[in-house]
């Protein structure tokens, strides 16, 4: 019934994407000109590590809309700046 139900004003809507995850990545912490290091994984050679890192900035992009990221490989690892 509708009587039932409470409706309720500024409860604020939770993102869906990470479906309750928490960031491996802080792409929305991320403030103009900072940047993060994702340190090499023994795993898998530099340029997979690259490759990877750059996918996720490309969907981090459009997931946050406005948003830009350049990652370029360092001798510490791959390392994401925000751009835009």
């Amino acid at each position: 019934m509708a009587n039932d139900f409470v409706i309720e004003d500024s409860v604020p809507l939770p993102a869906s994407w990470n479906n309750g995850r928490p960031e491996k990545y802080p792409w929305r912490s991320l403030e103009m000109g900072q940047s993060f290091l994702v340190p090499y994984d023994t795993d898998k050679t530099k340029a997979e590590m690259a490759k990877k890192i750059s996918n996720r900035a490309f969907d981090a992009q459009k997931r946050l809309g406005g948003r830009k990221f350049s990652v370029r490989s360092t001798d510490e690892g791959v390392r994401v700046w925000r751009v835009m």
